[in-house]
């Protein structure tokens, strides 16, 4: 049984997340979202919304409430997914922030230079749960880290375990148990 004196929950949390991420190969997540194809999208939409314009300009094909009707409807949808497509950029520059792996040194000095708010997320992308037992014994001024249970989200494991050389590569549950297993065997 391992025990540290004056070491809180959250001390010995971050402490093993920062070891986990220092051990661990790590490359960003694919992003699952079909970004280049909701540009299309855009794209299209905006071709259409000229061939609109000519067909009731130019052309003359097209009466006003029709040209108006469908004018709106594909305004609406290209300033939707626009806007999107600006969230979605967004979020990708404020993930630039998010823990990155790395050697031990680089991983505490993002740590110590980072407010709450992106150590919650950090952790809220790592960890699926927390688990602190009651302990044995009352009193003592000690921590027993046998007392908490980590437990890392899956895709946590999946980073972990893929290689920047095996881009989009996708394991198996196999292959994620196995990586569970190398961290349970990890020195702590």
């Amino acid at each position: 049984m391992e025990t540290r004196a004056e070491k809180t929950i959250d001390a010995y949390v971050t402490g093993e997340l920062l070891d986990f991420l220092s051990v661990a190969e790590f490359r960003p997540l694919a992003d699952g979202r079909r970004s280049d194809a909701l540009r299309r999208s855009v794209e299209d939409d905006t071709r259409s919304m000229l061939d609109l314009t000519r067909a009731r300009f130019v052309e003359r094909t097209l009466g006003p409430d029709e040209f108006e009707t469908v004018r709106a409807e594909l305004q609406d949808r290209i300033r939707a997914n626009e806007a999107t497509l600006d969230a979605w950029e967004r979020e990708a520059e404020s993930r630039t922030a998010i823990l990155r792996s790395g050697g031990r040194a680089p991983l505490e000095a993002w740590w110590e230079s980072h407010g709450l708010e992106d150590r919650r997320a950090a952790l809220g992308h790592a960890l699926e749960r927390i688990t602190a037992f009651p302990a044995t014994h009352r009193g003592g001024n000690v921590f027993d880290t046998d007392r908490v249970k980590i437990d890392f989200s899956d895709a946590v494991y999946r980073r972990a375990y893929e290689r920047a050389d095996e881009m989009g590569g996708s394991l198996t549950d196999e292959q994620v148990a196995d990586a569970r297993a190398a961290w349970e065997r990890l020195p702590r």
